[in-house]
């Protein structure tokens, strides 16, 4: 199996136009993404109350 790291563009389904750079690991301890900006997605509970959502799916592009 190959390791890397990569960088890349990465955004939630349906939300490219909100892309964010970040890093991509994969080694021995798995995949790490780390983002440089946020993927924070969040829903209205009520007037004034936010909760985020869970991520259960980034896509994203790696950079060469």
């Amino acid at each position: 199996m190959d390791f890397f790291d990569a960088e890349g563009t990465w955004w939630l389904p349906g939300r490219q136009a909100e892309a964010v750079a970040g890093k991509l690991i994969f080694d021995p301890d798995g995949l790490k993404l780390t983002t440089y900006g946020s993927l924070h997605a969040v829903k209205a509970l009520e007037p004034g109350g936010l909760t985020p959502l869970e991520l259960v799916r980034v896509t994203g592009l790696l950079h060469e």
